[in-house]
C-alpha cells in the first residue's frame, strides 16, 4: 500500500517533516496549469503515488488542438519534475501524462 506521505528529513531529533501526497498534487497541477496547451481533464485530477520513497504521478489532459503531442507532454513532465524538486527538494521518479483528447478553439 501506498504512503500517505514522504518524509523529507532523515534526523528525527526534532521531530518529523513531512509532505503529504496532497502537497504533491497541488504542486504538480499547478505546473501543469502553467502552460496553457494543456488542461487537465474534466475526470482527472492529477494523482500522487509514494513507493519506497520514490514519487510518481499520473494525469489526464487535453491538449490544444495542432499543439505537438510528444513536444508538449515532455515540457509539461520537465515542469513538473523541477516544480517538485525545487519545491521540496525531493527528486520524481516519474511523471505519467495520458493525452485523453483535444481542445478546439
Amino acid at each position: 500500500m501506498a504512503k500517505e506521505y514522504i518524509q523529507i528529513n532523515n534526523d528525527e531529533s526534532d521531530g518529523i517533516v513531512a509532505i503529504s501526497t496532497q502537497v504533491l498534487e497541488s504542486i504538480a497541477t499547478l505546473a501543469l496549469e502553467e502552460d496553457s496547451r494543456i488542461h487537465l481533464a474534466k475526470e482527472g485530477k492529477v494523482s500522487c503515488k509514494i513507493q519506497n520513497n520514490e514519487i510518481s504521478f499520473y494525469g489526464k489532459v487535453k491538449l490544444d488542438y495542432g499543439s505537438n503531442v510528444a513536444t508538449t507532454c515532455e515540457a509539461a513532465q520537465k515542469r513538473v519534475r523541477d516544480a517538485v524538486l525545487h519545491m521540496t527538494e525531493i527528486p520524481c521518479r516519474n511523471v505519467t501524462l495520458d493525452v485523453v483528447g483535444f481542445v478546439f478553439k
